[in-house]
């Protein structure tokens, strides 16, 4: 039996890549919005995403999110599709844990 080593590359969020230029496109292109260092609502402790549907049977069922944080408002939008959630926000708390 042989061993091997193997090296994995993680960003500042815990995410791995087995590529080193993959783990730095992956924190420049702001693609995680866990990471603490864009101060978006995912690693927020006054995050309050909450989903919530229209009370119909499939196929006619929709859901949906929303963002019910008192400072919903402040900071950026991460995507287009994603309005709800925000980035370097003043009121930005982080988690402890």
């Amino acid at each position: 039996m042989k061993s091997k080593k193997v090296t994995r590359y993680y960003s500042d969020c815990g995410r791995g890549f087995w590529k080193k230029q993959k783990a730095l496109n992956h924190e420049q292109n702001c693609t995680c919005w866990k990471n603490p260092k864009f101060k978006s609502c995912l690693s927020c402790v006054n995050k309050c995403i909450v989903i919530d549907h229209n009370d119909m049977e499939e196929p006619y069922r929709q859901t949906w999110q929303s963002n019910q944080c008192k400072f919903s408002d402040s900071g950026i939008p991460v995507h287009p599709e994603f309005d709800f959630i925000r980035k370097n926000c003043k009121h930005y708390l982080p988690k402890t844990s």
